[in-house]
């Protein structure tokens, strides 16, 4: 009986310790708007409180932030039709020379700062998107956002052979919207 109650605060404080170091990104605020020839996406995240993002990032490591969309026509029979995607891509990394953190995108810098969860602020207080796409009125559509930050320095051929998603830093957000444009 001691054993069990042992090993069960054992594991519960295990879980209890590593479930708070890989928390997820919490939404605040989210606004979809169908227009003509596109799906305008506005996202407020808040990171968790207690992160390891400066310790990583002081490693040497490249953290990679994706917002992935992708938009889904809804059909009775058969399974949803994928009808538009769109993949947004922001770099973190620190500078050991100037001691700054910065953010790019596509090979820009965007911002440096001393404090890396601040440029992380920066970028998930306010993502907007402008999602390409044909939408047909009266037709149900459903649009996900997958919002990672994960080490960019892994190559393909680990991922498979990890037993846990250990290249995340914070866990993976998903968001489910169903619409129907009118």
């Amino acid at each position: 009986m001691k054993s069990l109650v042992l090993s069960f605060l054992f594991f519960f404080y295990a879980n209890f310790v590593f479930a708070s170091d890989f928390d997820s990104f919490i939404l605040t605020y989210q606004s979809v708007q169908p227009v003509n020839n596109a799906i305008n996406l506005e996202l407020v995240l808040d990171k968790p409180k207690d992160n390891q993002i400066e310790k990583v990032l002081k490693k040497g490591i490249i953290l990679k932030l994706s917002v992935n969309n992708f938009v889904y026509e809804k059909r009775l029979l058969l399974p949803s039709k994928l009808i538009s995607q769109l993949e947004l891509v922001y770099y973190l990394r620190y500078d050991p020379l100037t001691r700054q953190y910065t953010i790019m995108q596509e090979a820009q810098t965007i911002a440096r700062n001393i404090d890396a969860n601040f440029l992380l602020d920066v970028i998930i207080k306010n993502i907007s998107i402008s999602i390409p796409t044909k939408l047909i009125k009266n037709n149900d559509y459903t649009l996900t956002t997958k919002i990672q930050l994960s080490q960019s320095s892994n190559q393909p051929y680990i991922k498979n052979n990890l037993f846990f998603n250990s290249d995340n830093i914070i866990q993976p957000l998903e968001i489910v919207y169903d619409f129907k444009y009118k």
